[in-house]
């Protein structure tokens, strides 16, 4: 992958695959043993509120909560790279509701 302009200093990605660079697909290269400890210490960490991003089910999104999430933002981080991800909107009502 190249492109054009000013080059970016290379930044670490511990929880990405080191063979993966810009441009490839996500899918199989992020760290799935991240927990919602994980949330909870990053809360923990921090007196800004904290959003989880990526919800898209009521399950997650009381989850998010019980782990300290001030809040979530129901999204399914540009779906368009994820075949078969549900939108965004068609998870909204029902988080809607579980969250009050």
């Amino acid at each position: 992958f190249e492109r054009e302009g000013p080059t970016l200093p290379a930044l670490p990605l511990p929880n990405l695959d080191p063979a993966w660079r810009p441009g490839m697909p996500l899918i199989g290269t992020t760290d799935d043993t991240l927990t919602w400890a994980d949330v909870a210490w990053a809360v923990s960490c921090t007196r800004l509120p904290v959003l989880v991003k990526g919800v898209l089910n009521k399950e997650d999104a009381l989850l998010a909560i019980k782990s300290g999430a001030k809040g979530v933002v129901v999204s399914n981080h540009g779906g368009r790279q994820l075949d078969g991800g549900i939108p965004a909107m068609h998870a909204l009502r029902e988080i809607r509701a579980a969250l009050g």
